[in-house]
């Protein structure tokens, strides 16, 4: 994708490049991020001892600053985010264009809700399989440093499909970064495995996990930055009935 200039030579609409795959069938979209890797990795060093230290021998917390409010927005403060936002900004709305017909009359980029987090993973640390409700569109943002870095597993959510298919469970390598567990349209569990500076993006309701390292090596570590993306559509047919403000039942 070419960045495509609009309103003023100031305003540039800056998708990623990169390249849609569809598996289960679903669209992921694997990109590059433009930013400098190195610091952004020095900067969640710094970001994650601070979460270690607040959250001790919390293995569910002390390696990542989802937890933590007041790192989150020190985060924003850093150099390298706004740049980081208005690119996977520009490629949500790429996404939703492209694979659900997103009318973006109107749609600014203060208007796309944006909530990122950093991660350090050692070989003490793992995620359970999990999905982000309340958001369109999830991703990460790929540093890993660690030859032995495990990969992001996602759940085909075709489930009757795959027990009813009853293919081989076997292990199917797609190219360098994509591999599966089953073969043709039975893919049970998607793998990929990142290379430096990658990012990944896909609809939120797919279950997702992050392994343990089977075999790290000395010093392993496993850098990422997570993050949700939505927006508020314009709603029709909403004229109907008489006024009436329902905050009175939060009171």
């Amino acid at each position: 994708m070419k960045p495509i200039q609009i309103n003023n030579p100031e305003n540039l609409y800056r998708p990623c490049r990169g390249e849609y795959n569809f598996f289960f069938p679903t669209a992921f979209f694997r990109g590059q991020v433009n930013l400098n890797h190195e610091q952004v990795r020095n900067d969640i060093d710094i970001l994650v001892d601070s979460a270690a230290k607040r959250s001790g021998d919390d293995r569910e917390q002390n390696y990542t600053t989802y937890f933590d409010h007041e790192l989150r927005h020190a985060t924003h403060q850093l150099p390298w985010f706004s740049d980081f936002a208005d690119q996977m900004k520009d490629t949500y709305v790429q996404y939703v264009t492209d694979q659900y017909g997103e009318d973006t009359t109107g749609l600014k980029r203060e208007d796309i809700h944006f909530f990122a987090w950093v991660n350090r993973y050692t070989a003490d640390h793992q995620h359970n399989v999990h999905d982000h409700a309340g958001s369109l569109i999830s991703g990460t943002y790929y540093l890993d440093s660690s030859p032995s870095a495990e990969p992001i597993h996602f759940i085909n959510p075709n489930h009757t499909g795959i027990y009813s298919h009853q293919g081989p469970l076997e292990q199917t390598e797609y190219d360098d970064s994509f591999g599966g567990i089953g073969v043709g349209t039975s893919i049970s569990e998607l793998m990929f495995k990142s290379n430096e500076g990658d990012f990944l993006l896909w609809p939120s309701y797919l279950l997702h996990y992050v392994p343990r390292a089977k075999t790290p090596e000395q010093d392993y570590m496993r850098y990422s930055i997570s993050f949700n993306l939505n927006h508020n559509k314009v709603l029709q047919d909403t004229e109907h009935g008489t006024g009436l403000d329902y905050s009175f039942l939060s009171k």
